[in-house]
């Protein structure tokens, strides 16, 4: 694995979270239904993560 794969996953990660919270937030919405706040805290929890990832490789990449 190499930076770059890293940081693709990483994005793709983030893009896909935020379609699929943005969707739910459309299907609720249509349905009449109340949001719910676990979705938020899911993409949020996606995003950290997917922003530690590559942050976390190239400081144990630097180590070595």
């Amino acid at each position: 694995m190499n930076g770059f794969t890293i940081i693709s996953i990483s994005i793709i990660s983030i893009i896909i979270s935020g379609q699929v919270l943005f969707f739910d937030s459309i299907i609720a919405d249509e349905l009449g239904l109340g949001g719910d706040g676990a979705s938020t805290l899911i993409f949020l929890a996606i995003a950290g993560l997917s922003v530690a990832s590559p942050v976390i490789f190239y400081i144990r990449k630097g180590e070595s």
